[in-house]
């Protein structure tokens, strides 16, 4: 379930909380079972999906190599019990407010900058100026049914992000521009096309079966655009999604196959929920 999903459902908590359960509005008419399977058949067989796998499938010869990222004292992530151990770091809102200014006044989304920078540490620690990493964002197509937007399912969706730093004299803003203006790109032709057929078709020409070809996940809940329009006839809201989270004090989310799983968010109130805390 995507944290849009978590959302609508907190909202009905909310209002079964302080309303009663008979002040519940009733679901949508449209289910998520309904979704998939015109997503699946637009999949198999559509003129989207062949220009999105001629665009994805164009560019395999010309992407780098894996990330490889170093582990303590030369060890392989072959281990008895492999699992995640959260490290988490926190930004004052003064200073985020500060940095965000700066960003939003070149003209740039705050996702895009804190990919940059994440993907700048990753090729300080690796040794690599040139590498992919999954990006995971929400993607609702529009255009489906009326309700797409009310439903409660898994819309978290992933692509390959390339990083290519091999000038060195690029800055900052210069390279988070470049950043953005690829990913966008790439975003239009990622909503039948995934990370996972990417990659599972790179490794079938390098001769790289069951290979994971970046082990590294980057995910924003700030919004990457706000909105793109009527792209391929289709109008879509692509999300780094909002997380819904206040005052967590556990948390333990992991993305399947990786050795490291970046994220960023900022909290996020619930309408209803807290509006008697002070």
């Amino acid at each position: 379930m995507d944290s849009q999903s978590m959302l609508l459902l907190s909202r009905q908590l909310a209002i079964g909380y302080y309303e009663g359960p008979y002040a519940i509005p009733s679901g949508p008419d449209f289910s998520y079972a309904e979704y998939t399977r015109i997503i699946a058949a637009r999949q198999a067989d559509s003129d989207i999906a062949r220009k999105e796998r001629a665009y994805w499938f164009s560019r395999l010869d010309t992407l780098p190599g894996p990330l490889r990222l170093p582990h303590k004292n030369g060890a392989t992530m072959t281990v008895q019990h492999p699992g995640f151990r959260n490290q988490l770091h926190r930004i004052d809102s003064a200073r985020w407010a500060a940095v965000r200014h700066q960003i939003t006044s070149r003209g740039l989304e705050p996702s895009t900058v804190l990919m940059v920078v994440f993907a700048e540490m990753l090729s300080m620690q690796s040794g690599q100026n040139h590498f992919c990493f999954n990006v995971k964002f929400q993607d609702r197509v529009r255009g489906i049914h009326d309700e797409v937007d009310d439903i409660v399912g898994n819309f978290d969706a992933a692509m390959l992000a390339e990083m290519d730093f091999r000038d060195g004299g690029e800055m900052l803003v210069q390279r988070a521009r470049r950043v953005q203006k690829m990913v966008l790109e790439d975003l239009a032709h990622s909503s039948l096309v995934t990370a996972t057929q990417v990659t599972a078709e790179l490794n079938k020409r390098r001769d790289t079966p069951h290979k994971t070809y970046s082990p590294v996940t980057f995910e924003s809940k700030f919004p990457l655009v706000r909105k793109l329009k009527k792209m391929d006839s289709q109008d879509r809201m692509f999300l780094f999604e909002p997380l819904v989270e206040e005052n967590v004090t556990y948390h333990n989310h992991a993305t399947a196959g990786m050795e490291l799983d970046h994220q960023v968010r900022t909290p996020v109130i619930i309408p209803g929920i807290c509006r008697d805390c002070h």
